[in-house]
């Protein structure tokens, strides 16, 4: 019997990049991944080390914006796994229009199972407003597309993730200061999605997963104060954390809207969640995400 075909959109994404990973070892040899990539130079790596695997494609020059390549990508897919496509120097207008045109094609490709990495700002779309509408519309789709007879789909909702403190810990390494609002976080390593994706995947039990909305945060809420004291401790180097107001941080405006929502609500405002550890087995921790990283090495 011929392997199920999964597609990942895009695959050098860092949740796309850590489902690749696990289907191609954790999981190896339960199905056929296809990974799809903007340009070929963002394939490469990934290409030298799977383009070995009987169970390995690489596919580029696959565009949100372009339906024939889309329906490239897709063609043949059993499951495909989602992540909304983010240009920073596009800015944010675009992406809920991408994402869309992505879900579309899969549908139309025929794909049974639509893993869909989303947020967990769709929670407050109007608090939110500038960051959910990039999330929102998607779900609303896979949704009404389901109801149609269209695929089954599993939406997992990103929380606020670590790698958004990376600057905040870098600056504070080097000057031994960090200043910042003192917000309730159950900060997640955006790996943790593309395990979890790999996982359902791997499964084969598109039943199970339809319909869920996971909220996929990290294992424990902890406030920034609480952080930076670990990654202190972590890196063996004393850093003094200044609490500022969110109000006069000098912020972009979608920034200071989910700062200010995440203030008011304290450790209300992001889901806390253990469903990671529920589907594949690890949750990762501060101290694992940043030995990851090198912090402090």
């Amino acid at each position: 019997m011929a392997l199920p075909l999964v597609s990942i959109i895009t695959a050098n994404s860092n949740s796309g990049q850590s489902a690749l990973r696990d289907l191609m070892e954790k999981y190896s040899g339960k199905v056929k991944v296809r990974a799809c990539f903007r340009s070929q130079e963002k394939a490469q790596p990934l290409v030298d080390k799977y383009e070995s695997q009987a169970n390995f494609e690489a596919m580029t020059n696959v565009d949100a914006s372009s339906a024939d390549t889309l329906a490239r990508a897709l063609e043949g897919a059993t499951y495909a796994v989602l992540v909304t496509p983010h240009d920073p120097a596009r800015g944010l207008s675009d992406d809920a229009d991408l994402t869309a045109n992505m879900i579309n094609a899969a549908a139309e490709a025929g794909v049974k199972h639509i893993i869909y990495v989303g947020s967990w700002t769709v929670k407050a779309p109007e608090a939110i407003k500038m960051i959910a509408s990039r999330f929102s519309p998607s779900e609303e789709l896979l949704e009404t597309l389901g109801s149609k007879g269209g695929p089954k789909w599993t939406i997992l909702r990103s929380g606020f993730f670590f790698n958004n403190l990376a600057g905040l810990i870098g600056s504070g390494l080097k000057t031994g200061m960090a200043a910042f609002p003192n917000l309730h976080l159950p900060a997640v390593d955006p790996r943790d999605l593309g395990k979890i994706a790999a996982a359902i995947v791997s499964e084969g039990k598109s039943d199970v997963h339809h319909g869920k909305k996971y909220e996929i945060s990290g294992p424990e809420m902890l406030t920034v104060r609480d952080i930076i004291t670990r990654v202190s401790k972590a890196v063996g180097k004393n850093i003094v954390f200044q609490e500022l107001q969110v109000e006069d941080m000098k912020l972009p405006p979608f920034l200071l809207e989910c700062f200010k929502y995440i203030s008011d609500n304290g450790s209300d405002a992001i889901p806390l969640d253990g469903i990671t550890k529920q589907l594949c087995g690890e949750h990762t921790a501060l101290e694992a995400w940043l030995q990851s990283q090198n912090i402090g090495a």
